[in-house]
């Protein structure tokens, strides 16, 4: 069977973990780790974990039923 997606889901992973990853580096550094700190700093950063997730779905999904080209 060809791999047919396998590369866009790929290079989306990989930029949405390096995303994810940088987030969580920021946030040890400005709150001194992952968890905790203010009330709104957490629901932004899981708004943006959730966006990039929901992106990646999105995406691969579209790809694969061929609405949008594929790389």
């Amino acid at each position: 069977m060809p791999a047919k997606g396998l590369t866009l889901s790929v290079i989306m992973f990989l930029g949405c973990s390096l995303i994810g990853i940088a987030l969580l580096v920021i946030r040890r550094i400005v709150v001194k780790g992952e968890l905790g700190g203010s009330t709104m700093g957490r629901w932004v950063s899981a708004l943006i974990l959730f966006s990039l997730w929901l992106t990646y779905i999105i995406v691969v999904t579209l790809a694969q039923y061929e609405i949008i080209p594929d790389i």
